[in-house]
């Protein structure tokens, strides 16, 4: 039974009839829970306003109440175990609702006194932009659910609006593909083996994997060297 949950893990654990016709093995896996904003929105397209509201998530107290403290934090999607290619010069973003604010202000949004709906921003010609979320996620899966309320919870606090919309499995897909979302949660599974990040990440993948939008030449042509290195030394600093 591979990818138990790790609070039915720990209740087996502690079971003597699971113990007497059961073995129990942990290992790490290559999956990894994401939060993903739709930098399509205009009030997500700038990667300040994003650092913010990641800054929304307790990601460590997340870990620990749902995994039971196993598990591992990660600055990206390649996994920590993997010593030759994570980054560990870069720190995790920290669960700082305070400085949260600070980075919103500095991306120019606003929170006038005693108005209704939070903070709100006016770019160039354009309509004055409003900061609230809708967050989307798969219904089959309880960890997903309690990532969205404590960031709601979280994002509440600091004037944020955020609707939730736990969605049926088949519809999450179709919504992310049509971009039906401004931040979702969800499971990527990585390969120890394969660093090919162009289905996500890759302007080429817009319209399938890559469900963010995110896109930079300089990332695009990262994601091409990466993929088509011809060392692992290469590879690596890549």
């Amino acid at each position: 039974f591979p990818q138990i949950p790790a609070r039915e893990f720990a209740r087996l654990q502690a079971s003597p009839a699971a113990q007497a016709s059961l073995r129990f093995f942990s290992t790490p896996s290559y999956d990894v829970l994401t939060a993903g904003f739709n930098t399509r929105r205009p009030a997500l397209a700038d990667a300040l306003t994003r650092r913010a509201l990641s800054q929304c998530f307790d990601a460590a107290g997340l870990l620990q109440a749902t995994q039971l403290g196993g598990g591992k934090r990660t600055v990206g999607i390649i996994s920590p175990v993997d010593r030759t290619n994570y980054n560990d010069s870069l720190a995790p973003i920290p669960f700082d609702p305070s400085g949260a604010a600070v980075l919103l202000r500095q991306a120019g949004w606003q929170r006038p006194a005693g108005a209704a709906g939070g903070w709100f921003r006016k770019t160039g010609a354009g309509p004055r932009q409003q900061l609230r979320l809708m967050v989307r996620y798969r219904t089959d899966e309880a960890l997903f659910a309690t990532v969205a309320l404590q960031f709601q919870a979280a994002a509440s606090a600091l004037g944020i609006p955020v609707a939730l919309q736990p969605t049926e499995s088949g519809a999450f897909s179709t919504a992310l593909q049509a971009g039906d979302f401004d931040v979702y949660v969800r499971i990527l599974k990585g390969n120890p083996s394969m660093f090919n990040f162009t289905p996500i990440l890759h302007s080429l993948g817009m319209g399938a994997g890559n469900t963010t939008g995110f896109n930079t030449p300089a990332s695009d042509q990262l994601i091409k060297a990466i993929a088509a290195a011809d060392s692992k030394v290469h590879q690596v600093r890549l």
